[in-house]
């Protein structure tokens, strides 16, 4: 059985909105842009890729480096996604942490980990051992 795991970033663009429940009826976009729970967002992230969608969810934590990055969870804590603050966006506040939050943005493949990926580092791991 070959388990495929994907780690997706949305990258928060400049003219993004980003509210803590606030309610905005006033959309000037004539696109329609989906609104997601982190669970749905997980279930089938390979459908989002290089698409604008509005995902919603709990603020577990917020990177007290830089700032830039936040992972969103809905029931299980265990599953979050990571967004990552891009664009203009400058960082995103500590005390988000424990929020409920909605973000918009651009989903975009982070990184893919399959198979191949870990017998590859697993080989590159022993080679620099060796040395």
């Amino acid at each position: 059985m070959k388990n495929l795991f994907y780690l997706f970033a949305i990258i928060i663009i400049a003219s993004s909105n980003f509210s803590c429940n606030n309610d905005d009826t006033t959309s000037k976009d004539s696109l329609t842009i989906s609104t997601i729970s982190v669970d749905s967002f997980i279930a089938s992230p390979e459908k989002w890729i290089n698409q604008e969608i509005t995902i919603k969810g709990t603020v577990s934590h917020v990177c007290r480096h830089s700032g830039k990055k936040l992972f969103l969870f809905d029931k299980n804590p265990d599953n979050p996604v990571k967004i990552n603050a891009g664009g203009q966006f400058s960082v995103f506040e500590i005390t988000l942490e424990g929020s409920d939050i909605e973000v918009k943005g651009k989903v975009i493949e982070d990184s893919r980990i399959d198979e191949q990926y870990l017998t590859e580092w697993e080989q590159e791991i022993k080679n620099s051992v060796a040395d």
